[in-house]
C-alpha cells in the first residue's frame, strides 16, 4: 500500500489551462479517502503555487 504520492506541477497535475482537472482532484480525493499522502513538488515560488495549495484544500478526506 502507498503512504503518499508526489506529483509536480506541470505537464502533471495540471492541464494545458494550468487547472487542477476535475479527474486529478477525484483521483487526490481518493487518496485522501485512502489516508494516502498527495504532495505537490515544484519548482516554483510559494506565492506561484498559492492557488494550487488552496484548490487542494478542496480534495481532502471527506
Amino acid at each position: 500500500m502507498y503512504r503518499m504520492v508526489v506529483t509536480d506541477l506541470d505537464g502533471t497535475l495540471l492541464n494545458s489551462k494550468k487547472q487542477v482537472s476535475d479527474e486529478n482532484a477525484k483521483a487526490i480525493m481518493k487518496l485522501s479517502n485512502h489516508d494516502v499522502e498527495f504532495v505537490m513538488a515544484t519548482g516554483r515560488s510559494d506565492v506561484m503555487t498559492k492557488a494550487y495549495t488552496k484548490s487542494r484544500q478542496s480534495c481532502r478526506k471527506q
